[in-house]
């Protein structure tokens, strides 16, 4: 899934920048472009945030110690 986000973001961002140049002096579209940009910044920095505790809740009650990857518990 992170992968698949990482798509996501990056046609949001080329999505944003497009507006942006093409506003034309149009103060909505560069607006909108900008805005299509943080909004997706936003989005990867909670997927990444979720990640990082959903691995490290899944590591604490697996005992594997402090950074274990989802693919190597052990159950």
């Amino acid at each position: 899934m992170i992968e698949l986000s990482f798509i996501f973001v990056v046609a949001a961002i080329v999505y944003g920048a497009f507006l942006m140049m093409t506003s034309g002096g149009n103060s909505q579209n560069f607006e909108k472009g900008k805005k299509a940009i943080t909004t997706s910044l936003y989005g990867i920095v909670i997927v990444f945030v979720s990640w990082v505790l959903i691995t490290e809740v899944l590591s604490i009650l697996s005992g594997n110690g402090p950074i274990a990857p989802w693919s190597e518990i052990s159950c």
